[in-house]
């Protein structure tokens, strides 16, 4: 589900890019990202006669990935991502945008 919405976050800031774009925007945007700064889909919304208790910035402590679920009731969907597991995602975040500017390079001089 993380992935899902990660991606989904990409498609909706870049609507008419090109899939390669998208990729490699997927990978610049998540190494840059001020983490704890939540990924949202969608505002939170309220549902008329149901009273579930939804996610708020700052009400949980410990929370260093914050991928906000858009359905009702909004959720952090990452949870249980450490600070460990969060230095491992923006490294391979990192390296998948080098690997990205690599083939863009490598077919740029291609095209030559």
């Amino acid at each position: 589900v993380n992935w899902a919405l990660l991606v989904a976050f990409v498609c909706q800031l870049f609507p008419s890019a090109a899939p390669s774009t998208l990729l490699r925007q997927f990978f610049y945007l998540y190494k840059s990202w001020k983490w704890p700064t939540e990924i949202r889909l969608c505002h939170p919304y309220e549902v008329e006669g149901m009273d579930a208790r939804q996610w708020e910035a700052g009400r949980t402590q410990g929370e260093v990935c914050p991928i906000i679920t858009p359905a009702y009731p909004c959720m952090n969907s990452s949870y249980t991502v450490s600070k460990y597991t969060l230095r491992i995602m923006l490294n391979e975040f990192s390296r998948g945008f080098e690997r990205c500017k690599g083939a863009e390079n490598e077919k740029s001089v291609s095209a030559d």
